[in-house]
């Protein structure tokens, strides 16, 4: 199992991956709060090979920044915890 942590902001979010052991997986990701922001995100998680069957993703709720990639994992099948 792998968790993807997402720190909010409002112009950029910053993605990074850890196993179930606690051990961070590769460097982390800053990406914008746009459509290819989104895109840059999405190949981070092909890249690390993450699927909604083996990845829980958890976000913070920072005021209405976080909505679209909630939205975005979310209709992808992830599990998202905000």
């Amino acid at each position: 199992m792998y968790y993807l942590g997402i720190d909010i902001g409002k112009k950029e979010h910053e993605a990074g991956v850890i196993d179930q052991q606690g051990n961070a997986i590769g460097k982390t990701l800053r990406f914008s709060n746009s459509i290819p922001g989104s895109d840059k995100l999405l190949a981070f998680v092909n890249k690390h090979q993450l699927t909604p069957d083996n990845c829980a993703c958890g976000l913070e709720a920072t005021g209405h920044y976080w909505l679209s990639v909630f939205t975005y994992l979310h209709q992808l099948g992830f599990k998202v915890t905000a």
